[in-house]
């Protein structure tokens, strides 16, 4: 099914909630919501009131609808709040050049909603995992070590990137523009 190039959250919502196919009586739009905010990995909290084949049909396919719409949906979000050119033109570099890599920190957004972001900036959050090429079982597995690079990054700021050169992803190894920048946007609203 294809979807015009912008859906609003409400049109989001309503897709996903056809999707699931729940009676009002689960608070379906609820739900969707939380998928939105969450992930994917939500619906495991919902596999009893859910259809075993919808539950399925959503969890085990990685081409399954709710995940398109999920992140065309977070696509969108950071088109919308990435408001800094030289972030905005990080993001297009980062697509162009790897779109592999671009295309599974969007998987992990799909999957796993505002995990990686939850308790910190979205944009220094998303300038992170877009800089460095860390794959989902290290990321997911092991929460510490975005915590770590997020801690090192606040401390020591660009310098702190030698410490995890070796995940540098390395088209833009040379290029820490969005990282100075997602940093003086997170510094500045502390000071705010």
């Amino acid at each position: 099914m294809a979807y015009s190039s912008v859906l609003s959250k409400e049109e989001c919502i309503s897709k996903i909630v056809r999707l699931l196919k729940l009676n009002e009586e689960y608070e379906p739009k609820q739900i969707a919501e939380e998928l939105i905010t969450e992930g994917r990995q939500v619906l495991r909290d919902y596999e009893q009131v859910l259809d075993s084949s919808v539950f399925k049909s959503l969890m085990d396919d990685n081409q399954s609808e709710l995940l398109r719409i999920l992140k065309l949906y977070h696509e969108q979000r950071w088109k919308e709040t990435i408001k800094e050119d030289e972030l905005h033109q990080f993001l297009q570099q980062v697509q162009s050049t790897s779109i592999v890599h671009y295309n599974r920190v969007l998987m992990r957004t799909a999957e796993y909603g505002s995990k990686f972001s939850k308790y910190v900036d979205p944009k220094l959050s998303l300038a992170i995992q877009l800089v460095f090429k860390v794959d989902n079982n290290t990321m997911n597995s092991d929460d510490t070590f975005f915590i770590q690079i997020w801690d090192t990054m606040l401390s020591q700021g660009l310098q702190g990137v030698q410490s995890y050169a070796q995940y540098l992803i390395p088209e833009i190894s040379n290029n820490q523009t969005a990282l100075c920048v997602a940093l003086k946007s997170y510094f500045k609203k502390v000071l705010e």
